[in-house]
């Protein structure tokens, strides 16, 4: 909540302001800004995901839901002006690049990740997998996120239940914690499925969350609802693990470009058993995608990632 400094922030040759402040918005303004100070804005979320994350907010009565949205929908106003006033913009995923590409000629394309490529997958880990999953013991399940409902997380021992009916033989490893993690534990407790089913909740990522998902984890469970660039899905893709998911807009487009999983439609618990227990079947079906994953995620590491961006601050100068 600190007021912008706007005298010394003038003085720079360029300013990177993000799209979701209402302060930075007002950056862009030809009248305010003094002549030669380029305005690059970064974006996450267009205004359609913005909806849908307000409209999932279970914390939120139904009026101030409303309010919530006339306020996104005034605040969607200014930025789409100041994207055409900018000097250019950064967008995150691929649902934020398709909403504004049109209002500004300088908007580039970026994923967003927390992978360098010393964190992904060996080539001795991906020939371990792949032996595993030719082994024909059980497909180890994982997912990560916080788990709230508006990450698709009710939706995951409900998935556990459909797959034990299909007969498809599975671990399921969990990691995070949330508004539901207490609900979550007991139905596993009461469904007594604490053999197939574990809990780790929150864990550190680079210490703890990486090595086990290149080296005990064969597919990954993304029951995400709203179209956020979440950085899970690079990151997973990064340790050699295909994901089956939600086809909320970014995993969609991402299981397109990448071929390196399997995009259901958003809420059916059935469509994902059965995905799940078609590649079940057929190992070799993840091991493929395992390897085109890696190969995207290679393509797109941290360090690249944040080089472009500046390469493209840089380039409005």
């Amino acid at each position: 909540d600190e007021p912008i400094p706007l005298a010394n922030l003038y003085s720079k040759d360029v300013i990177l302001g993000s799209a979701d402040m209402l302060d930075a918005i007002n950056l862009a303004s030809p009248a305010r800004r003094p002549k030669g100070t380029r305005i690059v804005y970064s974006i996450e979320n267009p205004l359609p995901t913005e909806i849908r994350i307000v409209s999932l907010d279970r914390s939120k009565s139904f009026p101030r839901k409303v309010r919530s949205m006339f306020w996104l929908l005034g605040l969607e106003r200014r930025r789409r002006a100041a994207f055409r006033q900018c000097d250019g913009v950064q967008a995150n995923g691929y649902p934020a690049f398709s909403a504004y590409e049109k209002l500004n000629a300088n908007t580039m394309l970026y994923l967003d990740g927390r992978m360098n490529k010393e964190m992904m997958a060996t080539p001795q880990e991906q020939t371990a997998r792949t032996n595993y999953l030719r082994s024909g013991g059980p497909i180890r399940l994982v997912h990560s996120g916080r788990l709230e409902p508006l990450k698709g997380a009710q939706d995951l021992i409900p998935l556990v239940k459909n797959l034990l009916k299909a007969n498809v033989s599975f671990t399921f490893d969990i990691f995070g914690t949330g508004s539901l993690t207490a609900s979550i534990s007991q139905d596993i407790a009461d469904s007594g499925l604490g053999q197939i089913v574990r809990m780790h909740g929150a864990v550190d990522f680079k210490e703890v969350l990486v090595p086990f998902m290149r080296t005990n984890a064969d597919l990954f469970v993304s029951c995400h609802l709203q179209s956020d660039p979440s950085c899970t899905y690079l990151e997973t893709l990064s340790c050699g693990v295909p994901i089956v998911g939600y086809c909320n807009r970014m995993w969609n487009e991402m299981a397109h470009q990448s071929m390196a999983g399997w995009s259901v439609p958003s809420g059916d618990v059935s469509a994902l058993k059965e995905t799940i227990r078609r590649v079940f079947l057929n190992s070799e079906l993840i091991a493929e995608a395992s390897e085109r994953g890696l190969n995207f995620a290679m393509e797109h590491p941290f360090e690249s990632e944040f080089k472009k961006r500046m390469a493209h601050l840089r380039a409005v100068i």
